[in-house]
């Protein structure tokens, strides 16, 4: 955000441009993300609300296409929304995503975080 509203500042429109296509690189990568969670969650979750064969082979075919239209959709979307909307939307999810990964990251008491479970950092 920052290197995009000094691009903006210092009219440099090579720098706000280059910003611009790794927002929406990056907003890729966090589609494809969310593809692998929510799909993986789908896949073997589903056997909590029915257990009827055809029902179960339909979500199996059906799922893993309706996500790849979603996020390819919302990716498209993003690159061309007037101005720089769709930045701003790439942004607030991959910020949402780094809020998960942090929280989840907290919660496990990994990395930096071991301390929270009485485990010394080395």
């Amino acid at each position: 955000m920052a290197i995009l509203a000094y691009a903006f500042a210092e009219k440099d429109t090579k720098k706000a441009i280059e910003t611009a296509l790794r927002v929406v690189q990056l907003g890729f990568v966090a589609g494809l993300g969310l593809l692998v969670i929510v799909g993986a969650g789908l896949y073997f979750g589903a056997g909590v609300f029915t257990t009827d064969k055809n029902v179960l082979h339909l979500r199996y075919l059906g799922i893993p296409v309706m996500m790849a239209i979603a996020s390819l959709s919302s990716e498209f979307l993003l690159a061309r929304a007037k101005g720089y909307l769709g930045i701003w939307y790439a942004l607030i999810i991959y910020m949402g995503l780094r809020t998960v990964a942090g929280v989840w990251r907290v919660g496990t008491a990994t990395g930096p975080w071991r301390f929270l479970r009485g485990k010394t950092v080395q």
